[in-house]
């Protein structure tokens, strides 16, 4: 019977070699690139201006006394770190991975006449570290 004997940097650089890092954003919805503190006056902008200036929204909640925008865009920062012996078995030694999801969101109050009664927006997109 034959021994493969590896020093330690042999087995360092088999290590290297069954590596992988993998680095990924996604993104879901459109970014609400207004800001809309300066677009949206409460009893003062319609409906229609607030379409104009911010196009659809991602959902619309239908109320007896006026419609609700919301509009939502989210992003998600993945890293994955793997070592494994990737030619004889595959065999993971170690993993690694760092997931980060954060979202815009703005919603849009409206009365029966299509008039913004009131909207809160926040930015937490702002808040994710970088890759």
């Amino acid at each position: 019977m034959r021994w493969i004997e590896l020093s330690v940097p042999g087995l360092a650089l088999a290590l290297l070699l069954g590596s992988a890092c993998t680095i990924g954003r996604t993104y879901v919805g459109a970014e609400i690139r207004e800001e809309p503190a300066a677009r949206i006056q409460a009893g003062r902008t319609s409906r229609a201006e607030v379409l104009q200036v911010f196009g659809p929204p991602d959902r619309i909640l239908r109320r007896a006394n006026g419609d609700v925008f919301v509009y939502l865009f989210e992003r998600t920062n993945e890293t994955t770190f793997t070592i494994e012996e990737p030619v004889f078995t595959n065999f993971q030694l170690f993993s690694w991975s760092k997931v980060q999801r954060k979202s815009d969101r703005l919603t849009i109050f409206f009365d029966g006449d299509g008039t913004v009664t009131s909207f809160g927006h926040r930015r937490g997109t702002q808040e994710l570290e970088p890759l």
